[in-house]
């Protein structure tokens, strides 16, 4: 068993607190501000979201690594399904109820919605259960993955950023829809954290503390400035990533634009880490506080994501846009989730349907 990693749970409780405040200012600032989409020119939402999707893959596909050295890879898929599956069926149900407000009809109608919310609130989940499916076909093919990721790349920028299935019952339509936007940019970000793991020894380079800070704000800078130009249009869900039925050299250039930015914001936010991490002592209370955070992120997702779709936005429509109400609705969902994800893991099958823990 791999023991846990302190630095890996700091970095992961100081991303999920970023989602976590992104997410009010999208979610909790009044219907003004969301029904304009306001939050898209808001400097510290685009702050946050040019680099905390791409980094959460970055660390998935790290921590991967570890999950699939030297194992069985039918073995793999299968404990990552129970691991994934369970807890998207579930929240999803949750999500739903909350959406419906707790009045269903038990038609047609109520399935169609449920299926489009299974497959679309708890996007990252199956971002990350795909991104692994892909991952392990593609170390079946040895030397030429590089072939094999080139070959995704253009057949990412080809299919469609969403899937649309009608369905036809008792002489109504019905439509079924799947977004693949966030999956196609991210997965990169997995694969990369996953080689890096794998390669790491020939890849690190140890820094004294002068080269450690000089880097820090050359990256810092460099991602400031990208963000500094960043434009609604730059965003994957405004967007997309396929080239089709658009000019192709200007979604190519969003594309690269997104890519150079979210790679900036993940290498600016890790030599932060390390720097942060060097100067602070294990025994410090925020230190440790981050790090508890970080032990609880599959709960803190889950349980933010009803909250915030179905719970903050309701609430808080007559608001108008401040900062000192984003900073008191993201400390009291952040203290939510950790009570509610405390709880769930005190119960055995609990955390097994909700958290995935087997």
């Amino acid at each position: 068993m791999i023991k846990r990693s302190k630095t890996i749970d700091c970095l992961k409780g100081l991303v999920i607190i970023l989602m976590i405040i992104g997410h009010a200012i999208q979610y909790g600032s009044g219907n003004d501000f969301i029904t304009n989409e306001f939050f898209f020119d808001n400097i510290l939402f685009k702050f946050i979201y040019g680099f905390h999707m791409p980094i959460f893959m970055l660390i998935s596909g790290y921590l991967f690594y570890y999950s699939a050295k030297g194992k069985n890879k039918k073995e793999i898929i299968i404990k990552k399904l129970k691991q994934l599956l369970i807890p998207i069926l579930s929240w999803s149900i949750v999500i739903y109820l909350f959406n419906s407000h707790f009045h269903l009809s038990f038609n047609m109608q109520d399935l169609i919605n449920y299926i489009n919310c299974l497959f679309n609130y708890l996007w990252y989940l199956w971002a990350f259960l795909f991104s692994v499916g892909i991952v392990l076909l593609v170390e079946k093919f040895g030397r030429h993955r590089t072939l094999c990721y080139i070959f995704l790349l253009l057949l990412f920028l080809i299919l469609p950023d969403n899937i649309h299935k009608t369905i036809l019952w008792k002489n109504s339509i019905y439509l079924i829809s799947m977004s693949l936007n966030c999956f196609k940019f991210t997965f990169f970000f997995f694969v990369a954290g996953y080689y890096f793991n794998k390669n790491k020894q020939l890849l690190l380079h140890q820094e004294n503390k002068k080269e450690l800070i000089l880097s820090s704000i050359l990256f810092m800078v460099s991602y400031i400035i990208m963000i500094l130009f960043f434009k609604k249009e730059f965003y994957i869900y405004t967007s997309g990533f396929s080239i089709l039925n658009k000019n192709i050299i200007f979604q190519l250039a969003i594309n690269l634009y997104r890519f150079v930015t979210g790679i900036l914001g993940c290498v600016s936010f890790l030599y932060i880490i390390k720097i942060i991490l060097v100067n602070v002592k294990e025994s410090n209370l925020l230190y440790k506080t981050i790090c508890y955070i970080g032990t609880k992120t599959m709960g803190i997702y889950t349980i933010s994501c009803c909250f915030f779709y179905s719970i903050l936005y309701p609430l808080t429509k007559s608001l108008s846009f401040s900062y000192i109400h984003i900073l008191l609705e993201s400390i009291i969902i952040l203290l939510i989730c950790l009570y509610l994800t405390t709880s769930i893991e005190k119960s055995k099958t609990a955390k097994k349907i909700f958290l995935g823990e087997l």
